[in-house]
């Protein structure tokens, strides 16, 4: 859920959703060659990180802390950087007190609570041609963790 949680989170927003239209993916990017040329541009990456329960004394406790890379990819480095501070700007604005709703793995709505979003580290990369052209990918990636509510199973 926390992967719907984040990728929602950054198609709510006009400005990404602008600069990505649905090119927000889930730990890899779809193979070029599949993408149809009118469909290719800038895109988001999302990878969880890790995803360890947060307890408190013997009991897991009702909030989470995942951390997740998310790593922008445009033409120039200039673009990707952009990209990124664009979504650095939209996960900033997150929490306190924001609740968002979410399909969970049911499929059911459930609302969301999201305290803080805090971004962990951010550099930008250049990747070498894959497919035989001269056109080099420019990534800017950053790590943040998201501290959000989770529900926690009870005994009876």
């Amino acid at each position: 859920m926390s992967y719907r949680l984040l990728g929602k989170m950054l198609y709510d927003s006009a400005a990404v959703k602008n600069r990505v239209s649905t090119r927000i993916y889930f730990e890899h990017a779809p193979e070029l060659r599949s993408i149809p040329v009118d469909q290719r541009g800038d895109c988001l990456i999302i990878r969880k990180l890790s995803s360890s329960p947060e307890t408190h004394l013997t009991n897991e406790c009702d909030m989470a802390a995942p951390m997740y890379q998310i790593d922008s990819y445009s033409t120039s480095p200039t673009k990707a950087e952009s990209l990124h501070n664009l979504v650095r700007n939209r996960l900033s604005g997150f929490g306190p007190d924001t609740i968002t709703d979410v399909l969970d793995d049911e499929g059911e709505l459930s609302d969301v609570f999201v305290s803080s979003v805090v971004m962990m580290r951010n550099n930008g990369y250049v990747e070498e041609p894959r497919d035989g052209s001269d056109k080099w990918s420019h990534r800017y990636t950053a790590d943040y963790q998201v501290f959000h509510s989770q529900s926690v199973p009870t005994h009876v």
